[in-house]
């Protein structure tokens, strides 16, 4: 993989001197907000599932007085401010006041859970509430819901055929679930009064980049630096996905980059996380709270290098591209310095790098670093 052009081109990108440091300003994943509407309306019924109870899509009509999972998502929801959900009549007049819960606190997730009893009569369902604007809004439903009087739920609880004691020993689990569910939705009405649900917003700042360096001072990566900050308690991931825009499109997604090392201060909240290192390189979700501002600096290397967990050292896992070695040869050959794109899916914002180093510039300083080949199968435990 390494020809003389290629060898050629390190040394001059080496000897450029540019250092591709730089200021971007994140901007909503998707261009400009969708119009709030109303995405979707169905119901859930708790079931045996193959590892335990949960609520899967109702297949069969809701039946009257029977109370369901009901699960709303809604479009645009990067423009509410507030929202509020109410049972109507057919015609959409308000009926009930729904207590519903935001299903996660990812900016870019529009699904609210809640439980509903299903009416004696035609009913649909009304998302009522302000724009980020503060402009008012009301989005029904699309389908009139003409709900039976009775019938059989599908998929059914239990299904035939278990002995009684294991029936005893479900209906137990079963219960210990309909309770989790119940007490969700004690929370839901205790924490949003009225129904309302205020949508936590975050801002992020401009994000700095910049190389990390070997002890040499050759660039080994991407670093970067942002500040973060909720107006709620959210769990997220904000650690960003970065990779580089190609020209060529045989070369798009050979590589991207992943988290190697950095610090979060303060520490985020570990729910879901034993480490920084989990947040870090894995990427995981952590609890941030509000009104705090919380500082990032993160470095990221491409997906090909590995770093030792005992020793520290690196390693290059060129056996990744065992399967397109033509586009991965024509990449290292090339002297184009990619724009990258940086995203964080969870808060739906995005940035653009408009140039960054060329990956045969990153890999030779790897390899001049003292990385060695990774072998056919790639690991950290070295």
């Amino acid at each position: 993989m390494r020809g003389p052009t290629w060898s050629l081109f390190v040394l001059c990108a080496v000897l450029s001197g540019q250092d591709y440091r730089g200021e971007i300003a994140p901007r909503p994943a998707g261009g400009a907000p969708t119009t709030i509407s109303f995405g979707r309306l169905r119901f859930r019924t708790l079931a045996l599932g193959r590892e335990g109870p949960s609520y899967f899509p109702l297949r069969s009509a809701a039946v009257q007085g029977r109370q369901y999972l009901a699960e709303a998502r809604i479009d645009g929801i990067a423009g509410i401010a507030t929202v509020r959900f109410d049972l109507t009549d057919a015609e959409g007049r308000a009926v009930q006041v729904m207590n519903l819960w935001k299903a996660t606190d990812f900016s870019n997730d529009g699904e609210f859970m809640g439980l509903v009893t299903i009416p004696a009569q035609p009913f649909r369902m009304a998302a009522v509430g302000t724009d980020r604007r503060g402009m008012a809004f009301r989005v029904l439903s699309r389908d009139v819901i003409q709900p039976p009087v009775s019938g059989v739920d599908e998929p059914g609880l239990i299904p035939p055929g278990f002995p009684a004691l294991e029936q005893g020993q479900i209906q137990k689990i079963i219960a210990g679930t309909l309770r989790e569910t119940s007490e969700r939705a004690a929370r839901a009405a205790k924490e949003h009064p009225g129904g309302v649900i205020s949508l936590g917003s975050s801002s992020l700042s401009r994000i700095a980049y910049e190389p990390f360096v070997s002890s040499a001072g050759a660039p080994l990566g991407l670093r970067l630096r942002y500040s973060l900050r909720f107006d709620a308690d959210s769990t997220v991931a904000a650690i960003p996905h970065a990779f580089p825009v190609y020209r060529p499109s045989e070369w798009r997604g050979l590589v991207t980059m992943k988290g190697a090392r950095g610090t979060i201060s303060p520490a985020p909240g570990m729910i879901g996380a034993t480490s920084l290192n989990d947040v870090i390189v894995y990427g995981a979700r952590v609890e941030f709270r509000a009104g705090v501002t919380y500082t990032f600096s993160i470095d990221m290397v491409p997906d090909y290098v590995f770093q030792g967990t005992l020793s520290g050292r690196y390693c290059v896992h060129d056996q990744k591209f065992a399967a397109r070695p033509g586009p991965w040869n024509a990449l290292l050959a090339s002297s184009e310095a990619p724009s990258y794109s940086v995203s964080w899916n969870d808060l739906g914002l995005t940035a653009e790098i408009p140039a960054y180093y060329p990956q045969s510039a990153l890999r030779a300083n790897f390899i001049a670093a003292g990385a060695t080949d990774c072998g056919p199968n790639a690991n950290t435990r070295f």
